[in-house]
């Protein structure tokens, strides 16, 4: 069952990936796709599998959210 939906969670965001492409530049958008996952498995090995960070981790967090912000935010890059 765990495979399962590994696989179908990888056909579902493929599928996503490929329309947010359709419409923004690869680089950018692979940066932010790549930033966020990062994130947010760092999130959810903290809430769900109890690993707590260390501050380096937490910084490194910090600073991976702030990219994709800049990235998202302020970059001529996202605009189509």
């Amino acid at each position: 069952m765990p495979s399962t939906v590994a696989i179908v969670g990888y056909i579902i965001t493929l599928y996503l990936f490929s329309l947010v492409l359709k419409q923004l530049p690869v680089g950018t958008r692979y940066a932010v796709w790549s930033g966020l996952g990062i994130a947010l498995m760092a999130i959810a090995g903290a809430v769900q599998l109890k690993q707590t960070p260390d501050a380096p981790a937490l910084i490194g967090t910090a600073l991976i959210i702030a990219g994709v912000l800049c990235i998202t935010l302020l970059s001529n890059h996202m605009q189509a």
